[in-house]
């Protein structure tokens, strides 16, 4: 059996479950006709109302993007500047690297010794202090002919709508020319292009490099000559948002793009603080000076998830661990496109998350030879695999260069150097064992660090005032604390891994279970949990009727969720609480950060709101709240921005900048596209604040007429009423695999609803009754669920005898919580607040969302704390 189908197996029963709880799968029977035309007329009458209220906002949106084009295109009519090429910059080679990896004596001590090391950043710093601007889309209602352009991308299949008018030649090599290029390229129908290119970007798991690579590839299968497609690249990354520049030089083009790494070996021009890497091969170049006003943000070379690429040519490699032989599966497409990748910052490579098929195959091998064991020893027998199974020799040999690995590449490649091990060795106890890793960089080499509380003995490095033990992978044969003699007195930088922020997996479930037992909810670990100083941690999240840390009470008085925000000590005790106590019932957390000694929170409210005896006011009943806290409790400032009425309805994409008071200097608001991505939070210069993210609304799909439906409800039953909806959603062109699936989430985001475990029957055997035969297994599970209910935009699910239900690889705790809210183009969302995992046996993994795609039946799976996604579509994959 193939690589694939094996995949599919051992993946199907994450998501069966899941499945079936929301949908009996396609549902047949009678057309309910009267029913429809009144659901549809009122479905017209509602869009009616919300189309006059953008009208006016989409008129302001395109004479703004006329004027912005017009006046860049003067701008650049003039004579550009000559700048000075730099050579791309090489790796400082320091020491040299030894030959062979040298092996520790059998008779050398291991001393406890405190390691000299630089100061890390505190902080997600960004290099220049500019607020990024938003997307602005044009009305798009010039009629135009569409092409349709398909290639393949890393084993991919990418499928674009191309405006015919985008198809331009390059014809001359002058200001004068790309002045009209500009103009012409904006004049067509770009923005359905960029949807695209943006939707395959999330669905791939790419990163903004990774998106230029996904536009180059573009360029380079829709024209012909480099000229016309560094123009093509130029102009679409300029209106997706980036900072993007064009020089020419003796004839030839090339698009110029910063970054927040570097990159090495590229030549580059500096201009405005900022280094701009030549991506083609000039000899001479010269540019303008002022940026394309509507792009301004900066392509970061990290990565945020883990690619998510075809599984059609997995690998493997066999090695000895813990005395057995184990193959570890990698994917071949995921180490091509790190083989296409440039060189950059060492940061990137220690915060690269495996892909999913790496990662469940290191997961399945190794975590049965590490069940049972402590820290120290899970820790130790990681180090002496590394030692022991990856035979080591420097780039420069293996390659006659310097070449950085990614974690995944080491399963590639025969031979590894120290960079590659550290990073492949802290990716790895970070998965396996569930400790906190961080780099050690030293002159001409590579270790790592790991934090362990049991151990006392060795070298060590303190960050945030806990201990890390260093840990060397290209150290043959040395155990934990030890460090090789001509490193142990030199003076290291720190290499900190961003994924779960120095948390332990152990003790992230214990702030979770501390939460929970006071009465709350973390709805993202992964925005709502942020180590502080001192083993301190900061959480953030909502309760339902009553809050208690410790000594500390907070009430609910109102009808919706509260908003908490807490700190435990090291212990994991309660320091202290705050809520936002207001009057909406739906107010959210977003985001929680930390800089120096505060932290932000940002989140979404309504009406009015009180923390910390400020209070805070949503002027157009729904706004965007900021809160600044000291380490003890106190609250130093609020900032509250308004968003735009005409956009509570439809969700929309944000950004907003404070300054260290709190003050608003800038906020912008558009409405929701698919390149918005969940809440960022970042210091500039001056302690500036700056805020972006997304907001999705929580609807039903198929909105019902309230005064009709409590008639119909007491004519249909919930089968009836799951066919009905689905009816509706496959006329409006939803994939029919999903529309069951579809219309069981319009009912539950209804607050009103309960769907109880033999509703859920009845409709299985009146719609699907070879669902029982065909799987009698999770037929009989369906019956131990009590209740899914909708409530304040939250979906609990409860099972009838208060136990975990676990088919195959999925399990569904009772409790379980999840949120449904809707993307761009009707895609759906299902949030995972609590309760449910992925994985077996010892492997627990938590589910964090599951994005449901309406025309095409793919379920996009995001679990772990480092989002690992997963696709599968609901037809192929698991109903079949």
């Amino acid at each position: 059996m193939d690589d694939d189908k094996v995949g599919k197996m051992k993946m199907k029963g994450y998501f069966v479950l899941l499945v079936v709880l929301f949908t009996g799968g396609c549902l047949y029977g009678q057309d309910y006709e009267a029913w429809l035309k009144r659901e549809r007329a009122e479905r017209e009458k509602f869009a009616k109302e919300e189309k006059a209220g953008l009208q006016k906002l989409q008129k302001e949106y395109d004479a703004f993007v006329e004027a912005r084009d017009k006046e860049f295109s003067e701008f650049l009519k003039q004579r550009w500047k000559e700048y000075e090429m730099f050579a791309g910059k090489k790796r400082d080679a320091g020491v040299p690297k030894p030959k062979v990896s040298p092996v520790a004596s059998a008779k050398q001590d291991v001393k406890t010794v405190l390691l000299r090391v630089e100061n890390p950043d505190e902080g997600r710093l960004v290099v220049r202090d500019a607020s990024p601007v938003l997307r602005t889309k044009k009305s798009g209602s010039k009629q135009v002919r569409e092409l349709q352009v398909c290639y393949v991308f890393y084993g991919n299949k990418v499928v674009l709508p191309v405006d015919e008018a985008l198809k331009l030649e390059c014809e001359k090599v002058n200001e004068e020319y790309f002045a009209s290029y500009w103009l012409r390229a904006s004049q067509s129908n770009y923005d359905e292009l960029l949807d695209c290119l943006f939707a395959y970007k999330s669905a791939l798991g790419l990163n903004d490099w990774g998106y230029y690579m996904l536009v180059r590839a573009f360029a380079d299968h829709f024209l012909k000559g480099d000229n016309s497609r560094h123009l093509l690249c130029w102009f679409l990354m300029n209106k997706s948002g980036y900072m993007a520049s064009l020089g020419f030089g003796e004839g030839k083009v090339s698009i110029l793009l910063p970054a927040r790494q570097a990159i090495y070996g590229r030549s580059y021009i500096s201009r405005g603080g900022l280094h701009y890497y030549i991506m083609a091969d000039l000899k001479r170049l010269a540019t303008y000076e002022k940026n394309f006003a509507g792009s301004n943000r900066l392509l970061d070379l990290g990565f945020e998830t883990a690619l998510n690429f075809s599984v059609d040519r997995v690998q493997a490699r066999s090695v000895v661990f813990d005395g057995r032989e184990v193959k570890l599966l990698y994917n071949a497409h995921v180490v091509d496109f790190y083989g296409d990748y440039p060189s950059t910052e060492l940061s990137v490579y220690f915060n690269t998350p495996f892909s999913n098929v790496a990662k469940e195959s290191l997961s399945e091998s190794l975590y049965a030879g590490l069940q049972g064991c402590d820290s120290k020893t899970r820790v130790s027998k990681l180090l002496s695999f590394l030692h022991e199974s990856f035979p080591y020799m420097t780039d420069e040999e293996q390659f006659g260069q310097e070449k950085y690995f990614f974690p995944e590449e080491v399963l590639f490649y025969p031979y590894s150097d120290c960079e590659d091990r550290a990073a492949f060795f802290s990716s790895l106890v970070t998965l396996v064992a569930g400790l906190p890793c961080v780099g050690l960089s030293y002159p001409g080499h590579v270790a790592a660090a790991v934090k362990m509380d049991s151990v006392n003995v060795g070298n060590y490095l303190l960050l945030d005032g806990e201990r890390y033990l260093s840990c060397d992978p290209t150290y043959i044969g040395a155990s934990i604390g030890m460090s090789m003699p001509r490193y142990a007195n030199q003076s290291a930088v720190v290499i900190k891994q961003e994924e779960g922020c120095g948390i332990s997996r152990e003790r992230e479930d214990r702030v979770l279970a501390r939460v929970k037992e006071a009465g709350g909810n973390v709805l993202n670990v992964s925005t709502g949990l942020v180590k502080g100083k001192d083993g301190e941690v900061y959480v953030t999240g909502v309760f339902d009727d009553v809050f208690r840390a410790g000594r500390e009470v907070l009430k609910n008085t109102s009808k919706g969720n509260r908003v908490f925000l807490a700190k435990l000590d090291k212990s994991d005790r309660f320091a202290w609480a705050l809520a936002l106590d207001g009057s909406g019932e739906n107010d959210l957390p977003r985001h929680l950060a930390r800089h120096d000694e505060d932290v932000v929170l940002s989140g979404s409210f309504q009406g009015t709101a009180r923390v910390g005896g400020r209070v805070l006011q949503a002027e157009e009943g729904q706004g965007m709240f900021v809160v600044n806290v000291g380490r003890s409790g106190n609250v130093k400032w609020t900032s509250t921005v308004a968003v735009p009425r005409e956009l509570v309805d439809e969700g929309y994409s944000y950004m907003m900048k404070f300054n260290d008071r709190g003050e608003v200097l800038d906020s912008q608001f558009r409405p929701m596209m698919p390149e918005a991505r969940g809440e960022e939070i970042s210091v500039v210069r001056d302690n500036k604040w700056m805020i972006s993210g997304m907001y999705t609304p929580v609807r039903p799909l198929v909105q019902e007429n309230r005064i009709e439906a409590k008639h119909e409800r007491g004519v249909l039953e919930m089968a009836d009423r799951l066919k009905a909806i689905n009816d509706v959603l496959v006329q409006e062109n939803v994939h029919s695999t999903i529309a069951g699936l579809l219309a069981v989430v319009s009912l539950m985001s209804d607050g009103s609803e309960i769907i109880r475990g033999e509703e859920f029957i009845r409709a299985l055997d009146r719609y699907n009754s070879s669902f029982k035969s065909k799987c009698p297994n999770i037929y009989k599970n369906i019956k131990r669920v009590d209740f899914v209910k909708g409530e304040h935009g939250f979906v609990d699910i409860k099972t009838t005898d208060g136990k975990s239900i676990t088919i195959d690889k999925m399990r569904l705790n009772n409790g379980s919580r999840i949120r449904f809210s809707e993307l761009p183009e009707g895609h759906v969302l299902v949030e995972v607040v609590d309760g449910m995992s992925v994985g077996k046996a010892f492997i627990w993994f938590k589910l964090n969302s599951v994005k449901l795609h309406r025309d095409t039946g793919d379920l996009v799976f995001d679990y772990d704390r480092d989002h690992t996604l997963k696709t599968f579509n609901l037809g192929r994959d698991i109903l079949q």
